[in-house]
């Protein structure tokens, strides 16, 4: 099955269906917020499920000595924009990688994944940004191009809505058609901090 949703929608037993609150912390107002996978879910954050924004990913990776990484390449955003699925690994909390085959797309300086906040990739990546997204073309298997990175936004809300719609529209011709759940969807914005496609690599 190669759906969107499909490898993620069906949830497994051990995959409660929300994100689970791990401590508190005390706000910059004195005010106490929860710990969500390691970070404080403030408002205005995705992490505060539905709000706009959130680039946490990408101070993190700074504070951790990552430099900004190469812009997307033709390929890449080639890839990303055409018709194609992506496996997208990201790390479960004992390190395992956990590899899911899903749509991708790309506004030209991110590749961008759809999802929901209750799946697992989302509470990976909000204890841990890196992220690795597999592009494989439909039509050429030596064609692909693989991004390994980090989640430097995340956005929620109406635009998380209405991306789905429109990444739906690429692969299937119409709207999105599964249940969408009363936290929404969020987008991970990925940022390469390195690129490898067959062009790249001389091949």
């Amino acid at each position: 099955m190669t759906d969107s949703e499909t490898p993620d929608t069906a949830q497994p037993e051990e995959d409660p269906g929300y994100l689970v609150q791990s401590g508190e912390v005390a706000g910059e107002d004195g005010s106490v917020v929860p710990l969500i996978g390691g970070l404080p879910a403030v408002e205005g954050s995705a992490w505060d499920i539905g709000a706009a924004a959130d680039e946490r990913g990408g101070q993190l990776a700074v504070e951790l000595g990552g430099a900004p990484g190469p812009a997307l390449d033709e390929d890449t955003i080639r890839l990303a924009r055409g018709k194609n699925l992506a496996t997208v690994v990201t790390l479960m909390p004992d390190g395992q990688p956990q590899a899911l085959l899903t749509w991708v797309d790309t506004d030209g300086e991110y590749v961008l994944v759809n999802t929901e906040p209750t799946r697992q990739r989302f509470r990976n990546v909000s204890r841990d940004p890196r992220i690795t997204v597999l592009i494989h073309s439909a039509e050429d298997p030596w064609d692909w191009s693989e991004v390994r990175g980090h989640v430097a936004q995340t956005v929620g809300g109406d635009a998380a809505r209405r991306h789905i719609d429109e990444v739906s529209r690429k692969y299937t011709g119409e709207d999105y058609r599964r249940q969408v759940g009363p936290q929404g969807r969020v987008i991970l914005k990925v940022a390469p901090d390195k690129i490898n496609t067959p062009r790249l690599l001389g091949r």
